[in-house]
């Protein structure tokens, strides 16, 4: 095998130069995309939540699971308005029905999901990123398993 020419040398070093930079620019991107967030779409789960009400029922916390006390019999029509949704089975659209998830929520959701298998109880959407017991109390007469 005859030695490299320099402009052989010069293009192969080209080259390799041209790879880590692509190398490195797409990791950049990948870490820059894990960071960051559309800030518009992580507020707008919260545009639509219910406003804290301390005369709903009150989510205690359980070792085992999550209760609702005090039911109130009058606020049951306003579990007809929106429809059950089995949060294995559903999509990102109908997961954004459910009162304070929006499309970074559903998308969690959905994610957390695929990662762990489905969902047997309410506690294990607490272990979703941005999920926290109000938000479940507030949600919690809408979804099924």
């Amino acid at each position: 095998m005859q030695p490299l020419e320099p402009y052989q040398r010069r293009l192969i070093f080209v080259l390799l130069f041209v790879v880590l930079v692509g190398v490195i620019l797409k990791t950049v991107d990948r870490q820059r995309q894990a960071l960051s967030f559309d800030i518009e779409a992580f507020l707008d789960g919260y545009k639509y939540s219910a406003p804290l009400d301390t005369t709903k029922p009150e989510v205690l916390a359980t070792s085992d699971s999550l209760r609702l006390q005090d039911l109130d019999p009058e606020n049951s029509d306003s579990r007809d308005s929106k429809p059950i949704i089995n949060v294995n089975k559903a999509d990102m659209g109908q997961l954004q029905m459910l009162p304070g998830i929006g499309p970074v929520l559903a998308a969690e959701i959905i994610a957390y999901r695929d990662s762990a298998g489905p969902l047997q109880a309410p506690d294990d959407l607490l272990k979703v990123k941005g999920i926290g017991r109000i938000k479940l109390a507030n949600m919690i007469e809408y979804i099924e398993f």
